[in-house]
């Protein structure tokens, strides 16, 4: 989509070998298995990978709930988990929710908790990128790239170790 083919231009702004591979193609998983194989298929909207790190991305386009739930801002319940499987089962360092930006919404991190209730060192974030602009006008789709550019630098993290995930990935 949009967003996957602003990205794949942000990371040939990076110049260091960033992939990003739409709905993880080639590198979809399963949650978990059963007795007749896999169970629960990812397919993360962006699997980011670079020499740094990886990265999910998941774009929503719909609107936040209400801001008075103060402890998930307003993200819904499945998106967190959603995110929070992401996380576990591809191992990376931070899974972003991207969201299009809102009046009065700001950012948010979010840290797993690993089986003791302490943080395991990942992150899921509460991103939003400004799609109200001219993509005609130069100037305006640049800077879409830009944010996109810094979006990844910010977020791209070492992957999490199976240890600090409290079990295998």
């Amino acid at each position: 989509g949009f967003i996957s083919s602003m990205l794949k231009r942000s990371a040939r702004h990076l110049a260091d070998g960033t992939r990003i591979f739409p709905q993880a193609r080639t590198r979809r998983r399963y949650l978990m298995t059963g007795d007749q194989g896999g169970v629960l298929h990812l397919k993360p909207d962006l699997l980011v990978e670079g020499p740094v790190g990886r990265l999910v991305i998941d774009t929503k386009w719909k609107r936040l709930g209400s801001l008075s739930q103060r402890r998930n801002a307003g993200v819904s319940a499945a998106d967190l988990y959603q995110l929070y499987a992401y996380t576990r089962r591809y191992g990376v360092g931070r899974s972003v929710l991207l969201f299009p930006q809102m009046p009065g919404v700001v950012e948010r991190n979010f840290e797993p908790l690993d089986p003791n209730g302490d943080s395991d060192g990942s992150g899921v974030v509460l991103r939003f990128i400004q799609l109200h602009r001219n993509l005609r006008n130069r100037a305006q789709f640049r800077a879409v790239v830009d944010d996109l550019t810094a979006l990844l630098r910010a977020n791209l993290h070492p992957p999490i170790s199976s240890e600090q995930c409290g079990g295998g990935v």
